[in-house]
C-alpha cells in the first residue's frame, strides 16, 4: 500500500514539470517574434503630446453632458420634486405623489 501511494505521488508530482519549461520556451518565442515599438508608443502617448489625465485629475476636469439650466417648476406643478413630510419624516418625491399619500409638500 505504501508503495502504491509513493508511486502515485511521484507520478503526480513528476508529470507537471514539463509545463513550466514549455511556458518559458513559448514566452521566449513570443518575445523574439513580436514587433518592437518605440518607447513613446509603448507608453501610450505620442511624441510632443501631453498625457491624458487619469484618476482624480480626470474627475476634476469632467463635465456633465447636460449643461443647460436646471428645470424650475412653479409651486403648482404636480411633477415638481418636493420634500414631503409624511408621518414625522421627510421623503423626496413628486408633488402630486406627496398629496396623494396625504403628506405635506415642502419646498
Amino acid at each position: 500500500m505504501v508503495r502504491v501511494i509513493l508511486l502515485l505521488a511521484v507520478c503526480l508530482l513528476g508529470s507537471g514539470c514539463f509545463v513550466f519549461d514549455e511556458i518559458d520556451a513559448g514566452q521566449a518565442i513570443m518575445e523574439k517574434n513580436s514587433p518592437k515599438k518605440p518607447a513613446a508608443e509603448a507608453e501610450g502617448a505620442k511624441p510632443g503630446e501631453a498625457a491624458k489625465p487619469t484618476g482624480s485629475a480626470w474627475w476634476s476636469s469632467a463635465r456633465s453632458i447636460d449643461t443647460g439650466p436646471a428645470h424650475t417648476a412653479d409651486a403648482g406643478d404636480p411633477n415638481a420634486p418636493v420634500a414631503c413630510k409624511i408621518a414625522g419624516g421627510a421623503r423626496f418625491m413628486r408633488r402630486g405623489d406627496c398629496l396623494s399619500q396625504g403628506g405635506q409638500p415642502g419646498s
